[in-house]
């Protein structure tokens, strides 16, 4: 099956049955073009301590949160997709039912996949970050090389980490097997692997790109009005609920669901040494 057939299904599917918006959404809100918070600080000022620790406190619960909704709501989907393919679909009470069956070891594998996201922040992030304190150009010239090795460990664990969701929810397999497999799966077809991911991460991020747009320009809107500007802050809201959550929501499903289809279509079909995978 070519990617470009790949794609448009993933399209389709996504747009046919509407509560994978939603379970996309609890998957990936970081796809909301915005957050109504508002954070301001100039060098001199006092640091706004209590705001700050606010804001962390509850990017970390959304994070949590973030987990234990994949936990589940990645198999529902990978289930639903895998049924409704083969003719067969099932309703999303039934969906949601089924991904709790695989909530530990979906969530272990989340948790080794932020673990070592937190890892590459500490070894690439931070040095980099030093560098441009010290020196804008040290930092630029350390960017040079940090930044694509970067991207490439981040395409490698994403790639792996889908891969074997798709491997614990299709094939019954452990974590550490399924992680494996992953590995293997990545090695046998790798351009075809970053192909898959990078589209699953760039569709997503140019689709709801207008929408940050239109969430900076409100907040400006909102600064240069008054604090006090219901109207403003009204619109803001109404462009969060309006536009920004069922497109993160679309989106976030067909990220899913085109791994879904891919995965099946390259590793799991029967298929000749000509159908091998390609981007």
């Amino acid at each position: 099956m070519k990617f470009a057939d790949i794609l448009k299904e993933a399209f389709a599917l996504s747009w046919r049955y509407k509560w994978f918006w939603l379970a996309g959404f609890a998957i990936y809100p970081q796809l909301v073009g915005g957050y109504p918070f508002d954070f301001q600080y100039q060098p001199g000022d006092e640091f706004p301590m209590r705001h700050f620790l606010i804001i962390m406190a509850a990017g970390m619960m959304l994070a949590v949160l973030t987990l234990l909704a994949g936990a589940f709501l990645h198999p529902a989907l990978i289930l639903a997709t895998s049924n409704a393919r083969a003719g067969t679909p099932i309703r999303a009470g039934e969906a949601l039912r089924s991904g709790f069956d695989y909530f530990g070891r979906c969530l272990g594998l989340a948790l080794l996949w932020f673990g070592c996201g937190i890892l590459l922040f500490i070894m690439l992030g931070i040095p980099l970050i030093i560098a441009f304190i010290n020196s804008v150009i040290l930092g630029v010239v350390v960017a040079f090389f940090f930044i694509p090795v970067a991207l490439a460990v981040a395409i490698l664990l994403t790639a792996v980490m889908n891969y074997a969701y798709r491997n614990i929810v299709l094939l019954n397999m452990n974590l550490g097997d399924s992680i494996s497999r992953a590995f293997q799966q990545f090695a046998s077809a790798k351009m075809a692997a970053a192909g898959l991911t990078f589209t699953a991460l760039l569709i997503p991020i140019i689709a709801i790109t207008p929408v940050s747009v239109i969430f900076t320009m409100t907040q400006l809107a909102v600064h240069v009005a008054s604090n006090d500007s219901s109207l403003a802050l009204g619109a803001f809201y109404f462009f969060a609920v309006v536009l920004s959550i069922p497109l993160a929501g679309y989106f976030g499903a067909f990220s899913n669901v085109l791994f879904t289809i891919a995965h099946y279509e390259w590793f799991l079909r029967e298929r000749s040494d000509s159908d091998a995978p390609k981007f």
